[in-house]
């Protein structure tokens, strides 16, 4: 990765004339385009994501579909630069526009990006265009630094953007849609992640909320080898919460999701990230959940639907089948997703993300 830039070659803003839009000296017209979990739905964005297998298809069919759309407009341009970042919180496509380039160029990159959305994931224009968020210039610039910096995911300070950044890029510059000033604009985003990590605390808050959690599943469980947990969604904190898990030493990970491309995405990650892991990290259908509910020691819901999906006759059913064995429900969805009448069953332990932040300051004093 290229050093930071120094006062002579760092970009410099060109708001340019009335009738263009503004453009980033030495980069061009940086621009963001897709769906966010501030603004679009949960089961919208599921159904738009893009799994990591299949992300190479994606862009090659993205970096087509630049080429044709600019050669149909008889663009004298250089053809645009950009990645998909398809995460839990957002499918997002951040690309670079060549200097000099118009609101028409502007239009053109955004219909064809909102196209392209549309017609992997079987949806309409219309739905897309209903929720979507567009950035360019210095807009797109900041969007991009305080993304990769974890300013914008649902729990802020989370370390796993970063890496999703540096994985995207990666694979855009494989591809023909990378290039040298994508890989500069996303470095600049490197740059501000490193600076928010080392000159602030705002990611020690997570990594101190699920700390808290794994001393909680100990005090009810004891040896954590012996556990297996279930996790329902794939949200950041339920991911960095798996992760604490399986480095205590849990042996089963099931994750369940109602897109079960998007259960499979993250079990592929997780088990690429601990290839030595000596237990099993699997993916469910919902059709399963009665059955993985009952074997779990551990429940996390993090699927940021804004639905209940831990009931407490669920709850007690699952309890029971355990002959009455004790589970430990961690709730970290907003808006909370199990039912506060789990609560009332001797043998649940609930923990939403009010206690996890108790937690985490008590464990500071």
């Amino acid at each position: 990765a290229a050093g930071p830039d120094t006062a002579d070659d760092a970009p410099k803003l060109n708001l340019g004339d009335s009738s263009g839009p503004e453009q980033i000296d030495g980069l061009g017209l940086p621009i963001t385009f897709g769906l966010v979990h501030q603004i679009a739905p949960g089961d919208l964005r599921d159904r738009v994501f893009i799994a990591d297998q299949t992300l190479p298809a994606a862009l090659e069919d993205l970096n087509t579909r630049l080429q044709s759309a600019s050669q149909a407009a008889a663009s004298s341009h250089e053809k645009p630069q950009a990645l998909i970042a398809s995460t839990c919180d957002r499918v997002e496509i951040m690309g670079l526009l060549p200097e000099n380039s118009s609101i028409d160029d502007v239009s053109l990159f955004v219909s064809t990006c909102r196209t392209f959305l549309a017609e992997r994931s079987g949806e309409t224009q219309e739905a897309i265009k209903e929720f979507e968020t567009l950035h360019s210039g210095l807009a797109a610039l900041t969007r991009v630094a305080t993304l990769t910096a974890s300013l914008e995911s649902a729990v802020v300070g989370e370390t796993q953007i970063t890496g999703q950044m540096r994985a995207a890029l990666h694979l855009s510059q494989e591809s023909e849609l990378g290039g040298p000033r994508l890989e500069r604009m996303l470095n600049l985003g490197f740059q501000t992640a490193k600076r928010v990590r080392t000159e602030t605390k705002i990611g020690e808050h997570p990594v101190s909320m699920a700390a808290g959690a794994l001393e909680v599943a100990r005090s009810v469980h004891g040896d954590l080898a012996n556990t297996k947990a279930l996790l329902i969604g794939v949200g950041d904190m339920g991911e960095l919460l798996g992760q604490r898990l399986l480095q205590a030493g849990l042996q089963h990970l099931t994750i369940m999701h109602p897109e079960a491309r998007r259960a499979e995405s993250l079990t592929r990650r997780m088990l690429t990230e601990y290839p030595r892991f000596d237990g099993r990290v699997t993916g469910a259908e919902l059709s399963q959940y009665g059955v993985e509910h009952a074997s779990a020691d551990s429940v996390i819901a993090a699927l940021g639907a804004g639905q209940t999906t831990v009931h407490r006759d669920n709850a007690k059913q699952a309890i029971r089948k355990r002959r009455r064995q004790p589970v430990f429900y961690i709730d970290v969805a907003v808006p909370a997703e199990i039912d506060a009448d789990v609560e009332k069953i001797s043998e649940a332990f609930v923990y939403g993300l009010a206690d996890l932040e108790r937690l985490a300051l008590d464990g500071k004093r």
